[in-house]
């Protein structure tokens, strides 16, 4: 495996996997420590095609093509996964419409964690175990050849599962896009929970441990694409809607908590107020200035 710190275009993840004159390509892994970094990034002109040829890679193609105005790149048996992180603010402004309803977002495995106990001077892993765990993984997976069926069990359990998901109607449109692959992750991990207990064949409780660590990521995936897809206004009439659960407050307040023109927040404000969603409230103060309040109804 070749890490690659920060994704710049097709044509240099292209150029990381190319091993000299060797018929096989590197196997890369590409660490970008902000995701907002990469997909703002391919929203420029020049590499428009970064997040299309992105969602090619993930089914690990026979071949790889780049071409350039000089030369032509053809990557054979290519291999790319990338790692990541965001804050939910950040992902919800970065992630669009054409990322979720592409494909590209239900590609990735998600999860969410926060800080449960403060560490100010954090200590190091300890070296002999850290060595350990990566020698044991790379053991497993070493050992790991062939076809791994699933048990008769497993195929039960699974099968329920992949039906129970595919026939739940709650979920449409984007949050529909987004969760697409839940099922195709649920089998990859529990293949992995079974090459990492050395086992030759996918058993229940690899199918069990994959079914729930993927629903977790259905869950987070969830979580996070409230606000993604819709446009900037639209973003922020959901926004609006959530400060007014807790009361009514100010335009002032509001176009300070959303980052708002006072030009922009009438015109959210009016629109809602139209649909029957919230109250405009005008009141003058004991020194004769007039102040404009937001309720929801």
């Amino acid at each position: 495996m070749k890490p690659l710190y920060g994704l710049a275009s097709v044509e240099g993840l292209a150029a990381a996997m190319k091993d000299g004159d060797s018929q096989d390509a590197y196997r890369i892994v590409v660490i970008e420590d902000e995701l907002k970094s990469l997909l703002r990034k391919a929203q420029q002109k020049g590499v428009s095609n970064l997040i299309p040829r992105l969602t090619e890679l993930y089914n690990c193609g026979r071949s790889f093509e780049v071409n350039t105005k000089t030369e032509k790149a053809l990557i054979k048996n290519p291999f790319a996964s990338i790692v990541s992180a965001s804050t939910p603010a950040w992902f919800a402004e970065s992630i669009g419409e054409s990322e979720i309803s592409g494909g590209f977002l239900n590609r990735w495995t998600m999860f969410f964690g926060k800080t449960e106990v403060l560490i100010p001077f954090p200590t190091r892993p300890d070296a002999a175990m850290w060595e350990g765990i990566a020698a044991d993984l790379s053991s497993a997976v070493q050992q790991a050849h062939g076809e791994y069926p699933l048990s008769h069990e497993a195929r039960e359990v699974f099968s329920e599962f992949y039906q129970t998901l595919h026939n739940d109607r709650k979920k449409e449109g984007l949050q529909a896009e987004a969760t697409a692959r839940t099922d195709l992750h649920a089998i990859k991990f529990a293949l992995l929970f079974a090459v990492l207990d050395r086992k030759p064949r996918i058993e229940v409780d690899d199918v069990s441990r994959g079914m729930a660590l993927a629903t977790f990521n259905m869950e987070v995936a969830l979580s996070v694409i409230g606000t993604a897809g819709l446009s900037r206004i639209g973003a922020a009439e959901q926004k609006l809607m959530a400060a007014l659960k807790n009361g009514r407050i100010s335009t002032r307040e509001a176009m300070r908590r959303l980052h708002l023109s006072a030009e922009e927040l009438d015109r959210i404000s009016r629109s809602l107020e139209r649909v029957g969603e919230i109250e405009i409230i005008s009141e003058t103060t004991a020194a004769g200035r007039r102040r404009m309040f937001l309720e929801a109804i």
